[in-house]
């Protein structure tokens, strides 16, 4: 048997969230996160996502923006109303453009060396296919 195609987790592998667009649609609404901030407690709020009840408890749908109230809450954000009407609009914005938009320098072109060239690679993700070829031709 011989290898064809390669799959690749995207979401938070390859690609991440855009925390600044995060940050700015926060702000918005009042509430203050730096990008830097919401980017550091990322790997807390997945810590405890991952773990424990909230994955038993939970399907990929519901893990998506409660992933988020976690990032908030590791990085010292109350939650509030103020919070969820933010999250919403950024609902909103993934729903059409994909929140997940940042790739992290030269991490493609060190992804495609390490797949060779007669294999095929595709992501593992639920964003779609043209959604991640346009995001990681940005890079």
């Amino acid at each position: 048997m011989t290898i064809q195609t390669v799959f690749l987790d995207a979401g938070g592998v390859l690609v991440n969230p855009n925390w600044s667009r995060v940050s700015d649609v926060l702000a918005r609404h009042g509430v203050m996160a730096s990008a830097g901030a919401l980017a550091a407690a990322e790997p807390r709020a997945k810590k405890r996502l991952d773990t424990g009840d909230t994955i038993q408890a939970t399907n990929d749908q519901q893990r998506g923006w409660t992933y988020f109230n976690l990032v908030l809450t590791e990085a010292g954000v109350a939650l509030s109303d103020a919070t969820a009407a933010a999250l919403a609009e950024l609902q909103v914005y993934h729903q059409t453009h994909n929140l997940w938009e940042l790739v992290r320098p030269s991490l493609w072109e060190s992804t495609q060396k390490l797949i060779p060239p007669h294999l095929n690679w595709q992501p593992s993700s639920q964003t779609s296919i043209v959604q991640l070829d346009s995001i990681l031709k940005k890079d």
